[in-house]
């Protein structure tokens, strides 16, 4: 796994795009470490798109450093990067180059019953749309009746209004307030039943 330099999102290392925000990895040729930018900010060379640098170096382990790699020096007046993860204070941290960032897992729940299994995913939910098209012809819950988001390493769930409310564990939720959920909890949508496996 590797960090995107733009947004630090965790993304798999043969990435070419960051799955996240999107933006084109790019590579320092020379460092062979993923930047920002269009130079490098170490050794000033050009930055050459991930696909370029990654088809022309197959052999490329991201874990590792060339030889003459700065930061690979045994001068004492500059350490080496610790191999041990950090973890950033907060999404908006500046994190230097190359640094590992341990991301909070977040686990992977659908929602079951009314012989839909539905994955949880971020975004709202109703019979006007969303995350689940399934409840468009489901007359009790409203055009706009939640949301779930991800929250760190968990999973929220909230009711934005709706008539017939949301409950979790047999609890109806206050409308507007997040709550978090976990496997083996109890949602009820509007009239539907379900269990988060």
């Amino acid at each position: 796994m590797i960090i995107c330099p733009n947004c630090q999102a965790e993304i798999d290392s043969d990435s070419k795009f960051c799955d996240q925000c999107g933006k084109e990895l790019m590579y320092c040729p020379e460092c062979k470490e993923l930047k920002r930018g269009t130079e490098c900010p170490r050794c000033g060379e050009d930055l050459v798109p991930a696909r370029v640098f990654l088809s022309n170096n197959k052999n490329f382990n991201s874990n590792t450093l060339p030889t003459n790699h700065p930061d690979n020096s045994s001068s004492k007046s500059s350490p080496k990067p610790s191999a041990k993860p950090t973890l950033a204070s907060s999404a908006s941290a500046e994190v230097p180059q190359g640094t590992f960032v341990a991301q909070p897992v977040l686990p992977s729940l659908s929602i079951i019953g009314n012989s839909w299994c539905l994955p949880v995913k971020a975004g709202g939910f109703g019979r006007k749309g969303g995350i689940y098209p399934e409840f468009a012809t489901v007359q009790y819950i409203s055009g706009n009746h939640g949301q779930f988001r991800a929250n760190g390493s968990e999973w929220q769930v909230q009711d934005v209004g709706s008539t017939n409310g949301t409950f979790l564990n047999g609890q109806r939720l206050a409308p507007g307030q997040w709550y978090p959920i976990k496997k083996g909890d109890k949602i009820k949508i509007a009239t539907i039943s379900f269990v988060i496996q």
